[in-house]
C-alpha cells in the first residue's frame, strides 16, 4: 500500500524538469514541421521527372529550394534544441534520483495533468489506479512515436538520397522511403494518443497547467527523488537511471542534427549549381544571328567554287593565317601550322602611317585611296599586299567545305580531356589578314587593275561566307563572318571608287537593312528555362547556325547532368543518351570533329578523373551525396572556377 502522504509532498513537475514538461509534444510537432518543409521540396524536384534541358520542377525558381532548405533546417535546429534540453535535463536529474520513466512522464506531460493523474488527485480520483497508469504510459508512447515519425522524415530523405544517387532506389521509392515509415509511426503515435483518450474517458474534462520553479531546486530536487524512491520500494517497482539515456539521447540529437545538416546542404549546393550556371551562361547569340543574317544576303557575292579544294585544303590555309605571327603552335593540341610565316600581317605603326585606324580599312580605306595617298602610306600599304600569307584566302574563297578541327588539332585527343580543356583559338591574326586583303584590293585599284580588285574583296567574302557557315566554335563562326562583312564594306567603297555609285548604294542598302534586321533578333532572347528546354531542337536543325549549334551542345551538354534536381539524383536517363547519339550524329562530319564532341558531352562537372575531387567539402558533398550529386556540388572545389 503506498504512502499517499508521501506521494502528496512531491510536487509536479520535479524540480529541474520544469522546462520539460510537455516538451516531447511540442519538439516533435515543429519537428514534423521543419522537416516537412525541408524535404517535401526537395522531394518534389527531384522526383518529377524532368527533360534533361528542364532546369526542373521549379524553373527559373530554382532558389526556392534553398530558401525552403534553409527554413526547414532552422525549425528542424530548433527542435533539436528543445531535444537536446531534454536530454540533458534527464542526464542531470538522475544524479539526485529522478529516474527515467519519471523524465519521460514530465516530456510526455501535454496537458500539464501528469501529477495529478499520477496521484490521483483532483478529476482524476474517481479512476482506479491501472487505468491512470496505463494512460501515463500511453501518453510517453504516442510522445515518443509522434517525434520518431516526425525523425524519420529526414533520416528516410536522406536515406532515399543516398540510395538513389547509387541506382538502388528510383522515385516511388524515394517517396515511399521518406514518408512510408514516418506514416506508420504516426498512424501508431495517433493510435497511442487514442488510448490514452479511452482511459481518461470517465474524466475527460479541462486541462490545468501547474507549474513550479524553486530557487533551490536542487535541494527539492534531492528530496522529490528521495520520496520517489520511498514510494517505489513501497510499491516494489524498479528505478532506472536516466543519466546513460540523457547522454545518449544527447548524442543522438547532436549527431542527428549534424546528419541532416551535410545532407541538406550538400544536396541545395548539387540541385542548384546547375540552374546557377544555366543562368549565368544563358546564351544570348544576337549578334551571331545578326551577322548570320547580314551575310546570308552576300551570297551573291561569293565565287564560283572549285572542287578541286578539299575540306582540309582550307582548312590548312585557315590554320597557317591563323598562326601567322607565331612560330610554335599556340596549343598542346594544335598542330603546327602546314607554313610557317613569322611576320604579321599588318606592322603595328599602321595608324601613324597610313593615318587610319586598322578597324576603320575596311569602311575608310578606299575613299582615302580615292583622294590620294602619301608615298610613305602607298608604300606602307603595298608592303601589306605582298604578304605571302594572302594567297590562303584565295583558297578558302574557292573552297566548298572546310575542315577546320581536323587542320587544328592533333589526334587523337588526350584521354583525360574534359570540356573546360578544349581550347579556343586565337584568331586575331585572320582578322588582321582580312584588314591586309582590304589593302592588297587598294594597292590594285591603284595600279588600275580594278577587276583584280573586285576578285580580292569577292574572295574575303567567300572565305569569310564559307568560315562562319561551315565553322564549329562559335567563335570561328563570329571571325568567318566579321571577314565577309569587312569584304563587303570595302567593295561598297570600291564602288564608290570607281564610279559604280548605284551598286555602292545598294551594298550599302543592303549591309544597313539586314544588319537592323538582326538587331531586331534581339528581342527573341528569353529567359534560361525556356532558352534550355528549346536547345535540343534548334541543335538537331540544320538550318540553325551552325556555330550556335555547337555552343548549344556544349552548353547543354556540360550543365544538363545537373540542371535540375532529378537527374543530379536519379541520373538523366535514356533520353539525354539517345539524344546526345543523334546530335553527335548529326554535328559530326569529320573525325577530328567527332573526336572533340566526344570530349564536350562529358560535361562540365566530370573533373578531375580517377583522382578524385579536390578539396574537403567535394570529398564530403562526394561521401554523402553518391558519386553523380556530389559531382554536382563538387564544381565549388573544382581549380576551373
Amino acid at each position: 500500500m503506498q504512502d499517499s502522504n508521501t506521494q502528496l509532498r512531491l510536487i509536479w513537475p520535479p524540480p529541474g524538469l520544469e522546462g520539460c514538461q510537455g516538451l516531447l509534444w511540442r519538439k516533435a510537432g515543429e519537428l514534423g514541421f521543419g522537416s516537412t518543409v525541408m524535404v517535401i521540396p526537395f522531394l518534389l524536384a527531384t522526383t518529377w521527372s524532368q527533360s534533361f534541358s528542364s532546369l526542373g520542377f521549379f524553373g527559373d525558381a530554382w532558389w526556392f529550394l534553398g530558401f525552403t532548405a534553409v527554413g526547414g533546417f532552422l525549425i528542424t535546429l530548433r527542435a533539436l534544441a528543445g531535444t537536446f534540453r531534454f536530454f540533458r535535463a534527464t542526464a542531470d536529474a538522475a544524479k539526485h534520483g529522478i529516474d527515467l520513466e519519471t523524465a519521460l512522464q514530465v516530456g510526455a506531460d501535454h496537458a500539464g495533468d501528469t501529477g495529478a493523474l499520477l496521484r490521483g488527485t483532483r478529476e482524476f480520483h474517481s479512476l482506479d489506479e491501472g487505468r491512470r497508469i496505463r494512460a501515463v504510459q500511453a501518453r510517453i508512447w504516442s510522445s515518443i512515436l509522434l517525434l520518431a515519425a516526425a525523425t524519420w522524415i529526414s533520416v528516410g530523405w536522406i536515406a532515399s538520397v543516398l540510395l538513389a544517387t547509387r541506382d538502388l532506389l528510383g522515385p516511388t521509392g524515394a517517396w515511399l522511403l521518406t514518408l512510408g515509415p514516418a506514416a506508420v509511426v504516426l498512424l501508431a503515435g495517433l493510435v497511442s494518443l487514442g488510448y490514452e483518450g479511452t482511459q481518461l474517458g470517465p474524466v475527460r474534462g479541462p486541462y490545468f497547467w501547474n507549474r513550479w520553479k524553486n530557487a533551490g531546486r536542487e535541494n527539492a530536487a534531492q528530496i522529490w527523488g528521495d520520496g520517489l524512491r520511498k514510494l517505489r520500494m513501497e510499491r516494489g517497482e524498479p528505478m532506472a537511471s536516466g543519466r546513460a539515456a540523457g547522454r545518449i539521447g544527447m548524442a543522438s540529437v547532436a549527431a542527428f542534427g549534424l546528419l541532416t545538416f551535410i545532407p541538406a546542404a550538400s544536396l541545395s549546393v548539387a540541385t542548384a549549381i546547375g540552374p546557377v550556371l544555366a543562368n549565368m551562361a544563358i546564351p544570348k547569340f544576337s549578334v551571331t544571328q545578326q551577322r548570320a543574317v547580314a551575310a546570308q544576303a552576300l551570297e551573291r557575292f561569293r565565287l564560283p567554287t572549285d572542287p578541286g579544294v578539299s575540306p582540309q585544303d582550307a582548312g590548312e590555309a585557315l590554320h597557317v593565317l591563323a598562326s601567322v605571327g607565331r612560330t610554335d603552335p599556340e596549343h598542346r593540341w594544335f598542330k603546327p601550322a602546314a607554313r610557317v610565316l613569322e611576320e604579321r600581317f599588318v606592322p603595328t605603326d599602321s595608324h601613324e602611317v597610313v593615318g587610319i585606324r586598322l578597324t576603320d580599312w575596311p569602311t575608310d580605306l578606299f575613299p582615302v585611296a580615292a583622294g590620294g595617298l602619301s608615298l610613305e602610306a602607298e608604300a606602307f600599304l603595298r608592303r601589306v599586299a605582298n604578304h605571302p600569307g594572302l594567297a590562303e584566302f584565295e583558297v578558302l574563297g574557292k573552297a566548298e567545305a572546310i575542315d577546320v578541327m581536323g587542320t587544328r588539332f592533333s589526334l587523337p585527343l588526350p584521354e583525360d580531356a574534359t570540356a573546360l580543356d578544349v581550347p579556343i583559338p586565337s584568331l586575331s591574326a585572320v582578322r588582321e589578314g582580312a584588314h591586309a586583303m582590304v589593302a592588297k584590293a587598294v594597292v590594285q585599284y591603284l595600279d588600275g587593275e580594278l577587276q583584280a580588285a573586285e576578285l580580292t574583296l569577292m574572295s574575303l567574302i567567300s572565305a569569310g561566307l564559307l568560315y562562319g557557315k561551315d565553322a564549329s566554335f562559335l567563335i570561328d563562326t563570329l571571325i568567318g563572318y566579321v571577314l565577309a562583312g569587312y569584304g563587303a564594306d570595302a567593295l561598297a567603297g570600291f564602288y564608290e571608287a570607281t564610279g559604280r555609285h548605284e551598286e555602292a548604294d545598294a551594298l550599302r542598302w543592303v549591309r544597313e537593312t539586314t544588319q537592323a534586321m538582326g538587331k531586331a533578333t534581339r528581342s527573341f532572347d528569353v529567359d534560361a528555362s525556356t532558352a534550355y528546354q528549346g536547345m535540343p531542337s534548334r541543335i538537331l536543325d540544320p538550318n540553325e547556325v551552325r556555330g550556335i549549334r555547337w555552343e548549344y551542345f556544349w552548353l547543354l551538354s556540360g550543365i544538363s547532368p545537373c540542371i535540375n534536381p532529378h537527374q543530379a539524383v536519379f541520373g538523366p536517363g535514356l533520353t539525354r543518351e539517345e539524344f546526345m547519339r543523334s546530335a553527335q550524329e548529326t554535328l559530326a562530319r569529320y573525325p577530328a570533329e567527332a573526336a572533340v564532341l566526344d570530349v564536350l558531352k562529358g560535361g562540365f562537372f566530370d573533373i578531375p578523373k580517377p583522382g578524385g575531387w579536390d578539396g574537403l567539402a567535394a570529398k564530403v558533398m562526394g561521401a554523402t551525396l553518391g558519386p553523380r550529386a556530389g559531382m554536382c556540388a563538387s564544381i565549388f572545389a573544382s581549380p576551373y572556377l
